[in-house]
């Protein structure tokens, strides 16, 4: 018999999964550079973040689709919970599309490119970290039951 549990449990892998991907990408796009131009560094960063993009946006849409739900009807604190993840969504999605913009555009300042691609580095690796833990509290929610938080 499959719980909720244990449909939370798969949808949670899921998403875990798809962070290590984008971890893989993310490393890909930190190691670029080293002895080269700034210019070619920002060739490199350009294609490299593109990629990134789509594969970013899948994850998104996922998380909105498939936990969305789960994050809504854990608890009380459930909706809040939705409304700061999809805000965080659309944060990400602003910021990413200024960074393809600039890597479209192939001309404007590559270390001002490097920068934003950097910033954007940590900004997700935070935001996956936080996003893990959230996910293991609601699985032990899910696992234990929202009346274990109260006693």
């Amino acid at each position: 018999m499959t719980t909720s549990s244990d449909r939370f449990n798969d949808v949670s892998a899921v998403v875990l999964g798809q962070h290590a991907e984008i971890r893989g990408h993310l490393r890909r796009l930190d190691v670029i550079g080293g002895p080269m131009p700034p210019e070619a560094v920002a060739v490199h960063l350009r294609s490299a973040i593109l990629r990134l993009a789509s594969l970013f946006e899948s994850h998104l849409a996922f998380e909105e689709e498939e936990l969305a739900p789960w994050i809504r009807d854990v608890d009380a604190w459930g909706p809040c919970r939705e409304a700061a993840m999809l805000a965080e969504h659309t944060e990400q999605r602003r910021r990413l599309r200024e960074i393809c913009a600039m890597a479209e555009a192939s001309s404007g300042d590559a270390l001002d490119f490097a920068h934003a691609v950097s910033s954007l580095l940590v900004s997700v690796l935070e935001d996956m970290a936080r996003e893990e833990r959230q996910l293991s509290l609601l699985g032990w929610i899910y696992d234990y039951g929202a009346e274990q938080m109260t006693g």
